[in-house]
């Protein structure tokens, strides 16, 4: 009998890292004739993404989640599922994700809390309201997965009690992407992707980018964009230049991001926080250099440390670190290249979409009763 899996997940639209991975996995799941996903989209779409106002994410979310809960529950009830798989992005989400554990728990359905974001740490450390309901949560599940060894020692603090296991989002695009693509354009491009918000890093991007006089090259800023923070980043760019050497795209297709990434020079990801980003591992699978900030699973996945890093590091909101990163890359081609083809070696060896799929369906048949008891 095939192992009946309640996915609680987004899937585009919007776009962004954990619906990505939720689209991945359900292609690859697709595919195994042991395991069945029962999807239950979880994606907000009552507003943009940097729409921050409080009114609007408590009332719009506090609706969304007793819907989802409904489609959650009648899944449970109905479907006879073997484990429920709830996806964690923090915030006020976490109040309905309690409510979903809670009630897969009161029908002794076993749970894996999968915690998709990269500032945990920092919220046990406050031990604010956060913090102590993920506790909860953890508690209330069989097991939870966490993306980064900082998460990972948060959650045991959280609930020593409770399983835990740290696995990386795979590449799933990594055989549909050649590592290497032709340059098409003359102008050098530095390449940001992502939710244009400002914990992206985007203003310090511009900054950094517009004090860089000796070179000739572009800004090509992709992702979904508020109109004012739109017209903040132009007030910032027009400095130099008069704002022509940025190009501020906005959304975009996502099978058109791999054929954009692969014209640009470099990946850029300044981010305040970071859980898992996917767009990183899009640009190790073209051999692109990245420049990051060390939050989340970033460290690990670019490993800064080694003897074989994949991109350069720099400090959260530090221009000038961030400047001197970007003219490296650009002065030093070499270097440059060597980054990217040191992330496709490593893209490959450790995100393997199949050896990352077989780590999540080990956890699946352990905790579903199908193979022997899970242990940490």
């Amino acid at each position: 009998m095939r192992l009946k899996v309640l996915m609680e997940a987004p899937i585009p639209p919007p776009c962004g890292g954990i619906s990505t991975w939720t689209e991945g996995l359900l292609s690859v799941s697709s595919m195994d004739q042991d395991v069945q996903i029962v999807h239950v989209d979880s994606a907000v779409r009552f507003r943009s993404i940097g729409n921050m106002n409080l009114a609007v994410r408590f009332f719009g979310g506090t609706i969304h989640g007793v819907a989802l809960f409904f489609k959650f529950a009648a899944k449970l009830i109905f479907q006879r599922i073997d484990v429920a798989h709830i996806c964690m992005g923090g915030s006020l989400g976490t109040c309905r994700d309690f409510v979903l554990v809670a009630f897969a728990r009161m029908l002794r359905v076993p749970t894996v809390v999968h915690l998709r974001f990269g500032r945990l740490p920092a919220k046990v450390a406050l031990m604010n309201w956060e913090a102590v309901l993920i506790g909860w949560i953890c508690r209330l599940s069989k097991c939870a997965i966490v993306l980064d060894p900082a998460s990972e020692k948060a959650v045991r603090a959280l609930a020593p009690e409770c399983s835990v296991f740290e696995v990386p989002n795979p590449a799933w695009k990594i055989n549909e992407i050649a590592p290497e693509t032709k340059i098409l354009h003359k102008v050098r491009t530095v390449l940001f992707v992502g939710h244009v918000i400002p914990t992206k890093g985007v203003s310090e991007l511009i900054m950094a980018c517009r004090e860089i006089v000796d070179s000739d090259f572009k800004l090509d800023v992709i992702g979904p964009v508020e109109n004012e923070y739109r017209q903040e980043l132009l007030n910032l760019a027009i400095m130099k230049d008069n704002g022509k050497w940025i190009n501020i795209q906005g959304h975009v297709n996502g099978s058109e991001i791999p054929f954009r990434m692969a014209q640009a020079q470099m990946v850029v990801l300044p981010s305040y926080t970071e859980g898992f980003p996917n767009v990183i591992l899009e640009a190790m699978c073209l051999s692109k250099p990245v420049i990051a900030t060390p939050v989340g699973a970033i460290s690990k996945i670019l490993d800064f440390d080694g003897i074989n890093p994949c991109g350069i590091e720099v400090p959260v909101q530090d221009v000038n670190a961030l400047k001197n990163a970007i003219e490296t890359l650009l002065w030093r081609p070499d270097y440059a290249l060597q980054l990217g083809i040191n992330g496709r070696k490593r893209v490959e060896s450790e995100y393997s979409p199949d050896a990352i799929y077989e780590k999540y369906k080990i956890i699946w048949e352990r905790i579903g009763g199908k193979t022997e008891s899970i242990s940490n």
